[in-house]
């Protein structure tokens, strides 16, 4: 019986324009995408039994030449070459290898060094393998100057429109790749990372018709290297909470079809597509429609839209309105290049399928950050290259019970309520959007920002929410990853629920660790508002003892702060403070009620100057700390790093994470000072 065979490693390189990274010859990317492989598999290259290494244009033994990078111990070295297919025969040989029984543990590893500019023939002197297809397309369309692989796909688009009576000039290709390039502004390895408008991808140059220049993957430098293992290989070395199983890696290439003058779609690839899908599906023992997330060869846009249907992704002629619907994408039915695809990552021949396998593997383990589709139980791959092979693999967790898998559960049920009900800190959602309801224009006026939060409940699971306070009158949605927050905050279920039922502050919370923020820090600082919106009332609701006795501090004249704040830059905040509360003192107690003391550090003739900002008696006060009162709250801090705070070049939360500034005693008052600078902020005086 086969073994069944593991993803244990993966690694790649940031895909780049040829020639534009200094020191990145084809063995500095094999070494930087192999060495990655190996640390993330937690095996050393002495573990490797073979190699299979992939490229299209390169002298022979130059996988020799790429693995040597990572170590000289003597294995077979294979070198690989299937046009752009070549990354994904490369790791299906791999597999063989090993679903053979003759090694456990194999290097699949791909690269390529390319010329700028279109891909074209490299050898005047000899047959062209493509001379039969370029054949057959000229029976349908006259060859122009235009390169010939645009011409290729972009008669089989034209063939597909043509054959289910749609409007040629329907924008249908311009949407993939806008989705396309959506996707990639959240991948760091890809070679662009800008979301461009449709109407900047419909009027970018026309390559050949219907393709402009922004349908069409670029020619890239770059590398990927996946490590694959046996059953007893992970069970000796214990790496199942890892380990990606692949279900079925299945090869096609030319058919009878290809060249019995039909269409242009069979020309390109359909038919083997649709071979190499079917024999998959068949040996995984599921159907297109169970898989949540897909890699697709988008070498075009129409290419894309073709293999929706030769995968079984929809039915016949239903391509267009699964693109027009967005069930290609975040919120769909299956998020199609998560990656940004060749489109947009990039598209080095030999490294393309083996980048494919990586970015399902991370999908699949819960690691792939803010491109992390939801529910991920299976991920399909389709990789193709003309003249032609074509590969489909279907891949799924291997010890789903083991795995350390990371994934945002988003449940299928579209009402927030059943989301929320379903753990303990649900309520303060419902809370919140109930808030929503009854002045969210208010809300959405203080905060204006989209706030993401991952919520780990039982089970390891993750429930992704997202509290939008940017637009209209605010709304409260499970985050199907469409909408990207400005700040997002991750925390465990039962330290929300502390949180919200007083137990716990977020600042403590923050420095113990029990939440963390990524994204836009400032954003952080305006979650106060967020919380106490949902806990005011409660707090209320309890019962207020007596007020204990606060002794009033030393007062100066105005004459007598200002004397000190003039000794130093950002002594001006402190008497815009005194003069915002002769205006507001009243409405800045009844937020704050705290007594806050200020140690400005590193003032001139390296002078420390101690404040108090008395705002718990009305209508408060600004002093010189004489040393009689007891702060709530001392925040040190120094003089400059002060002035670049009032002046916007550093934010609260930002200074106290560089330990730019330090805070002692009650620190959940930090919380309640972003109004006293936002209102200095808003004043006239420049700081």
């Amino acid at each position: 019986m086969p073994s069944k065979v593991y993803v244990i490693g993966v690694g790649m390189t940031k895909f780049e324009k040829p020639g534009s990274r200094e020191n990145f010859d084809y063995p500095d990317m094999a070494k930087e995408s192999g060495q990655k492989a190996l640390k993330d598999a937690g095996v050393s290259y002495n573990q490797i039994e073979q190699a299979f290494v992939g490229y299209v244009y390169g002298d022979s033994t130059s996988g020799q030449r790429a693995v040597y990078e990572l170590g000289l111990t003597g294995i077979p070295v294979v070198n690989v070459n299937n046009n752009c297919s070549t990354g994904s025969t490369a790791l299906l040989l791999a597999k063989n290898a090993i679903e053979g029984g003759l090694s456990h543990c194999v290097l699949a590893l791909g690269f390529e060094k390319m010329q700028r500019g279109s891909l074209s023939s490299q050898y005047s002197d000899r047959c062209n393998p493509m001379e039969k297809h370029v054949e057959i397309m000229s029976n349908f369309y006259e060859l122009t100057a235009s390169p010939m692989t645009a011409q290729m796909f972009g008669n089989a688009g034209r063939d597909y429109l043509k054959k289910y009576n749609l409007n040629p000039n329907d924008d249908v290709f311009a949407r993939i790749a806008h989705k396309n390039h959506k996707h990639s502004v959240n991948n760091p390895y890809a070679q662009f990372q800008k979301e461009y408008s449709l109407d900047e991808i419909k009027n970018s140059p026309v390559i050949y018709e219907p393709l402009t220049k922004l349908q069409c993957s670029p020619t890239s430098d770059g590398s990927a290297a996946v490590v694959l293992a046996s059953e007893e290989f992970v069970k000796k070395h214990k790496l199942e909470s890892q380990a990606v199983e692949i279900l079925a890696l299945e090869m096609a290439t030319d058919l009878p079809s290809t060249f019995e003058n039909s269409d242009c779609m069979k020309v390109v690839g359909f038919d083997m597509s649709q071979l190499a899908a079917r024999k998959a599906f068949q040996k995984a023992g599921i159907k297109p429609q169970d898989v949540q997330v897909v890699e697709l060869h988008d070498c075009f846009s129409c290419n894309e839209l073709i293999t929706y249907e030769a995968l079984g992704l929809c039915e016949p002629g239903k391509a267009v309105e699964l693109v027009k619907n967005n069930q290609n994408t975040y919120g769909g039915k299956y998020v199609v290049n998560p990656s940004g695809g060749l489109i947009s990552k990039g598209h080095p021949l030999g490294a393309t399928g083996l980048a494919q396998c990586t970015e399902l593997t991370w999908q699949l383990r819960g690691k792939a950050e803010k491109r992390q589709v939801p529910n991920v139980k299976y991920a399909l791959q389709h990789n193709i290259g003309l003249g032609g092979a074509a590969i489909v693999g279907i891949y799924t967790l291997g010890f789903p019970n083991n795995s350390n898998s990371t994934q945002v559960t988003t449940p299928n049920s579209t009402s927030l309520s059943t989301v929320t009900s379903s753990h303990k800190s649900g309520r303060f959602f419902d809370q919140i959007e109930a808030k929503l309801k009854e002045d969210g224009k208010t809300m959405v006026s203080k905060v204006n920002s989209i706030i993401g939060f991952n919520v780990s409940v039982s089970d390891g699971k993750t429930i992704s929410y997202v509290i939008d306070l940017k637009n209209a009158s605010g709304s409260v949605k499970i985050n199907d990853g469409s909408i990207k927050p400005d700040c997002t905050i991750t925390i465990g279920d039962d330290d929300l629920l502390s949180i919200i039922d007083g137990k716990l502050n977020m600042m403590s919370a923050f420095t113990q660790k029990k939440l963390k923020i990524s994204g836009n820090m400032s954003v952080a600082m305006k979650l106060n508002q967020v919380f106490s919106s949902v806990t005011s009332k409660k707090t209320e609701a309890k019962p207020v003892a007596e007020p204990p006795k606060v002794e009033k501090p030393s007062t100066q004249s105005a004459s007598g702060l200002s004397a000190t704040t003039t000794k130093h830059k950002s002594g001006q905040f402190f008497d815009e403070v005194e003069a915002k509360l002769k205006q507001e003192g009243a409405g800045f107690v009844s937020k704050v009620n705290a007594v806050i003391e200020f140690k400005i550090g590193e003032c001139p003739n390296n002078e420390t100057f101690s404040y108090i900002l008395n705002l718990k008696q009305a209508p408060g006060s600004v002093s010189l700390n004489n040393g009689s009162v007891k702060p709530d709250v001392t925040i040190s801090i120094n003089d400059k790093d002060l002035l670049d705070i009032l002046g916007g070049k550093l934010n609260m939360m930002s200074a106290f994470t560089q330990k730019k500034l330090k805070l002692s005693g009650n620190m959940s008052l930090a919380m309640k000072l972003n109004p006293i600078f936002s209102a200095v902020l808003k004043s006239k005086s420049k700081l």
